[in-house]
């Protein structure tokens, strides 16, 4: 008889436990908006002209980003819409190796995109996703005239971005994001801490 009713306690017991994760994967997550700030830096080679001669300058791009976004999940609960944009501000340096053997430092820029994409939750603290960057950038060049140098970069770009997200509670997690823009020839790496209003 104990037998029994200790099979009988189990087989109870496993049936919630089983309604409850059933109720939890059909529970649909509303939208919310999301806020984040964080920091970017990337390598580029703009093109340069000194005293005639054509070339390429390494460039070191860094900066600080402000970001906010709208997340739609789907019915599947695991999968989400992402639309995300972020406004960034910083300062580039960078010196010639050759033809063009000039160096500029702290030159202000400003930027910013526009990231559709999609996300998936692998666990309750992790997601990862992919997205597709719209980016437009602007460098304020303050360069002596007397150096006859000519610098010459791609204000817009378009590319493709992964990013990863850490939760430490229900609404902050750090974002890693990894995109590579195909017109300015780069790979941009990113960290930001994000807060949900859900």
């Amino acid at each position: 008889m104990k037998a029994l009713l200790i099979l009988f306690i189990l087989l109870g017991v496993s049936q919630a436990i089983a309604q409850g994760k059933t109720k939890a994967r059909n529970v649909l997550r509303k939208p919310f908006y999301q806020v984040s700030a964080g920091y970017r830096l990337w390598h580029e080679d703009v093109s340069a002209i000194a005293a005639g001669v054509d070339g390429d300058i390494p460039m070191q791009f860094h900066g600080f980003e402000f970001g906010a976004a709208y997340q739609i999940p789907f019915r599947t609960f695991r999968w989400v819409q992402y639309y995300g944009a972020d406004f960034s501000i910083g300062t580039a340096k960078g010196a010639g190796k050759g033809p063009v053997l000039d160096s500029v430092k702290d030159q202000p820029w400003m930027g910013f995109s526009l990231k559709p994409g999609i996300l998936y939750r692998g666990t309750a603290v992790s997601e990862v996703g992919l997205y597709v960057p719209l980016a437009y950038r602007k460098v304020n060049w303050g360069l002596d005239e007397s150096a006859q140098l000519i610098l010459d970069e791609a204000p817009f770009s378009v590319g493709l971005g992964a990013m990863f997200v850490n939760r430490f509670t229900p609404f902050s997690s750090i974002l890693i994001t990894v995109t590579h823009q195909h017109m300015w020839k780069s790979t941009v790496w990113g960290i930001a801490w994000q807060y949900d209003f859900k």
